[in-house]
């Protein structure tokens, strides 16, 4: 019997990325995002809609 190898993945979906609620750019999930309910913000956008309020 054949042995079989074993490809490493190339690609991996990231399920920490989302899309920011202010800029609607993509929004890792790093120190200083922001998650509010099901709403991820970066955090220049998180203080600057605080700051309109």
């Amino acid at each position: 019997m054949p042995k079989l190898k074993a490809s490493p993945k190339t690609s991996s979906p990231n399920f920490l990325v989302k899309t920011c609620e202010v800029c609607k750019e993509a929004v890792e999930l790093v120190s200083g995002a922001t998650i509010y309910g099901d709403k991820w913000y970066h955090e220049s956008c998180w203080k600057s809609r605080k700051e309109n309020a």
